[in-house]
């Protein structure tokens, strides 16, 4: 497939197979966006590659909104989407980690909405991961709360035993040196 210049759609081009069939030139076209995490999106390339960039630093909803004249709507789902899309990739990515003489850091954080932005978190979903410190490979995984026993399990699932865990002083945590891990706890763990 090439692309070639299209002025009818969104984005100006799209991917035109150049293959040959039974001496007939193949005439399928498809966007350039196809199989790509923006495909279903409405906005141009030039808008996606913006708003993702100021989500992903980190800017403030009303800077964006300044700068690019995008609709609170638009960032609030682009920004849901972008956290989405990254949690996917994540937990694809994660993979069973540590093992003797190596350090894991782990600990678990609830994502959700706050009503009216304010208050504690009232709905959302517990995610638990951990990060290598040696080789910096990662796991994270959703949990149905952060219980003893649920995060036991997890750490068994996704961390070798004999490796040196680091976290916070949850009391979830203090049984955990019976399974064979050397627990130490920090009160330094970033939030």
């Amino acid at each position: 497939m090439t692309w070639h210049a299209d002025p009818t759609t969104l984005d100006r081009f799209r991917w035109r197979c150049r293959r040959i069939v039974a001496r007939t030139r193949c005439s399928g076209c498809r966007s350039i966006r196809h199989g790509s995490w923006f495909q279903r999106s409405h906005l141009t390339l030039q808008e996606v590659l913006y708003l993702t960039y100021d989500i992903l630093r980190r800017e403030p909803a009303r800077q964006i909104q300044r700068e690019h004249r995008f609709s609170d709507h638009t960032i609030s789902d682009w920004g849901v989407f972008c956290r989405d899309t990254l949690l996917v990739y994540l937990e694809g990515c994660s993979e069973k980690i540590g093992c003797p003489n190596n350090t894991v850091e782990n600990d678990e954080s609830k994502f959700g909405r706050r009503k009216y932005n304010r208050g504690h978190p009232v709905k959302g979903q517990w995610v638990f991961g951990g990060v290598e410190r040696e080789s910096g490979r990662t796991f994270l995984v959703p949990v149905p709360d952060r219980t003893a026993d649920k995060l036991t399990n997890v750490i068994r699932a996704w961390i070798e035993p004999v490796t040196t865990l680091i976290s916070d002083c949850w009391a979830a945590y203090q049984g955990i040196a019976s399974h064979g891990y050397t627990h130490r706890k920090s009160l330094n763990l970033i939030r």
